[in-house]
């Protein structure tokens, strides 16, 4: 007999646990056990739970869809500040270049300006020495053939000096 009562009292055991496994609920169906589950179903908790999640991930999505859509804005403008970059960039490549040249065309001009001073200074000597000579044969003009000589002087300067102001009307453009 004493199995038997032991066999009821291990029955009335189990019969406690499973109740008391029953008025456990949660809506959480790992947590719940079988009669959690069909308290879930019938109460309507598992539902209420499978629609909270479906609106979490539908404001997740719609995040998503803004972040893709911030992001997709972010890289247009990326990309305009690069074409922009590169435009200026070429645009300081080409001052530089021009500027550069410049700069060589300056250093050939005042070259250029130091030899047609030294030219201009030569020709103001000359004119010079021709103005004594018509000086001292202003005095004897007896000697035709010495002032055809100093009158083709007087015309080979003057050529000279129209060609050096032509150079200089050059330089100062």
């Amino acid at each position: 007999m004493n199995v038997e009562r032991d066999r009821k009292y291990r029955g009335a055991v189990a019969m406690l646990a499973i109740a008391l496994s029953a008025c456990q609920t949660t809506s959480d169906p790992r947590e719940g056990g079988f009669f959690g589950g069909v308290h879930g179903i019938s109460t309507g908790a598992y539902e209420q739970r499978i629609q909270e999640r479906e609106e979490r991930l539908e404001r997740l999505r719609q995040l998503q869809g803004d972040l893709d859509t911030e992001r997709t804005a972010l890289e247009s403008r990326q990309q305009e500040q690069q074409s922009a970059y590169e435009r200026e960039k070429a645009r300081l490549t080409a001052l530089a270049t021009e500027t550069r040249s410049l700069e060589a065309k300056l250093q050939t001009l005042h070259g250029t300006e130091k030899q047609q001073e030294g030219k201009r200074q030569d020709l103001l000597r000359r004119l010079g020495a021709l103005q004594k000579k018509i000086d001292q044969t202003a005095g004897d003009a007896t000697d035709h053939s010495q002032v055809d000589v100093l009158v083709g002087e007087r015309d080979a300067l003057e050529e000279e000096y129209r060609l050096l102001l032509d150079i200089y009307r050059e330089i100062s453009q």
